[in-house]
């Protein structure tokens, strides 16, 4: 009995500290720092959302480019929980209000929903530099009835411009390294506190801005 105490004890040690996976939100504060990518808009004490062009949005790629990635990264947590979907999801579109339901057969769509959902709708509403919009209706059986492999798209718009980018197949993750990017941000931190250069999403940056460097 007293080594199996002594075994739940080491056990129940070694996780410790272990983290759940954490709530999809971005770290977004400000870094006008000397290192910043961020135009200065003044220094009046006021807080305002400025609304980049599209010839700013390029020089803040271009600066991200240039400048050296940043090295006092965090490594994130050790480990956290695996949560495996449910079974089953129910989609409700916000549009027709009609609702879809998704069964384990269907691994990948219901996966994407769990996954992705709740997370593109709360970091969308937090993205103002730029026009921006979730488009679900490919997992709507009313709004797509001949979409077989659903996904999440992404349109984008620059103020002062009439195009619209629409890309799909987008993630959290995809509004994440945008809103560290709009707040001039080095560093992309991820859902589990993990640190990597921004300057190694540019080329997704650009594909989400509908805007090349070259």
């Amino acid at each position: 009995m007293k080594k199996l105490i002594s075994l739940a004890v080491i056990i129940s040690s070694i996780f410790v500290g272990c983290k759940s996976k954490p709530a999809k939100d971005a770290k977004v504060g400000n870094e006008n720092g000397n290192d910043s990518i961020q135009p200065v808009t003044g220094n009046s004490g006021v807080e305002t959302i400025k609304r980049y062009s599209k010839t700013e949005i390029k020089k803040m790629l271009t600066k991200l480019a240039e400048t050296p990635a940043p090295t006092d990264l965090s490594f994130g947590a050790m480990c956290y929980d695996m949560a495996m979907p449910p079974p089953t999801v129910e989609y409700v579109c916000p549009v027709c209000g009609e609702k879809t339901l998704y069964n384990e057969d269907q691994f990948f769509v219901v996966n994407n929903i769990q996954n992705n959902l709740d997370g593109l709708r709360h970091l969308s509403g937090k993205i103002e530099q730029i026009n921006l919009k979730i488009d679900e209706s490919q997992f709507c059986k009313t709004c797509s009835p001949n979409v077989e492999t659903p996904a999440f798209c992404l349109l984008t718009n620059i103020p002062g411009t009439k195009d619209t980018t629409k890309i799909c197949n987008v993630s959290d993750e995809d509004l994440v390294i945008l809103l560290e990017f709009l707040n001039g941000k080095l560093k992309h931190t991820d859902f589990y506190e993990r640190e990597t250069p921004l300057k190694e999403r540019i080329e997704r940056l650009e594909q989400l801005l509908g805007v090349e460097l070259n």
